[in-house]
């Protein structure tokens, strides 16, 4: 728009228009991808704990009692886990 505008393609009120238009465009655009940023800062930070979660899932299984069994198989198989005696 700055190119037509130094182009004379358009006038200096049309440009002072529709650049305030397209820059409260551009605020609203920049504004959402700074939110995605902090989401995937977070992001990685929840990968990497549950990354060192997940290593100490053999000692769960082997020292845990019922309930910390079953719950790391519903963290694992949030859906339930299904049983074919066939298969």
């Amino acid at each position: 728009m700055e190119e037509r505008f130094v182009l004379k393609d358009i006038t200096a009120d049309q440009f002072a228009k529709f650049s305030k238009k397209y820059n409260s465009k551009i605020y609203k655009i920049e504004e959402e991808n700074m939110q995605h940023c902090n989401l995937n800062s977070n992001l990685k930070k929840a990968i990497s704990k549950s990354l060192k979660k997940s290593e100490k899932n053999s000692q769960l299984c082997d020292s845990g009692d019922f309930y910390d069994k079953q719950k790391l198989q519903y963290l694992l198989f949030p859906e339930g886990m299904l049983y074919d005696k066939d298969k």
